[in-house]
């Protein structure tokens, strides 16, 4: 069980094993969020995992077996546990540094090829650049020239651009 954040926690069940490697044995999913009345918010059963509210989201890692041949398997659910959007895996990412939302923005990183195709990810071989997403999972804008993109904060970000000599700082105004 997480601290509770804002009123909400997130809760590991005793029989919860995710990573089953048996062929026979299926995992058992017991994640959930409960808030401070113990009222279920997300029932155990529903994700594979679910990581730490952060602004009022959080990452989920989908069920495979729920999914029909799917190939994305995280979304991002809100703090009362509704479902808001699929991560689409083979276009972008959240970025790692900033996998947050901060003014009902997140940073992302958007593959420029398909991410299947790359044998080896490298800082010389660029395949990938900084974007930004709103709740609804929609990019709000991009650019190929982005190598990275910081939080955002009082409506502003900043984007660096490390292909010119010396490194480039552009400053981003977002008024919702």
């Amino acid at each position: 069980m997480t601290a509770f954040n804002n009123g909400i926690s997130v809760v590991t069940g005793l029989n919860h094993n995710s990573d089953s490697n048996d062929s026979i044995e299926k995992g058992v999913y017991e994640k959930g969020v409960i808030d401070t009345f113990g009222k279920w918010r997300v029932q155990y059963g529903k994700y594979k995992d679910i990581g730490e509210f952060n602004n009022g989201y959080a990452r989920v890692k989908l069920i495979v077996e729920n999914q029909k041949g799917y190939y994305d398997y995280e979304g991002i659910i809100d703090d009362m546990g509704k479902y808001k959007f699929t991560i689409p895996s083979k276009k972008w990412k959240l970025d790692y540094g900033n996998d947050n939302f901060h003014q009902d923005i997140a940073i992302i990183e958007i593959y420029s090829v398909d991410p299947d195709t790359v044998k080896l990810w490298s800082p010389k071989n660029r395949y990938d650049y900084k974007g930004a997403i709103n709740t609804k999972g929609e990019i709000i804008f991009s650019n190929t020239d982005w190598d990275e993109l910081t939080p955002f904060s009082f409506n502003r970000a900043f984007a660096i651009i490390r292909s010119t000599k010396p490194p480039l700082t552009r400053k981003i105004n977002y008024d919702k």
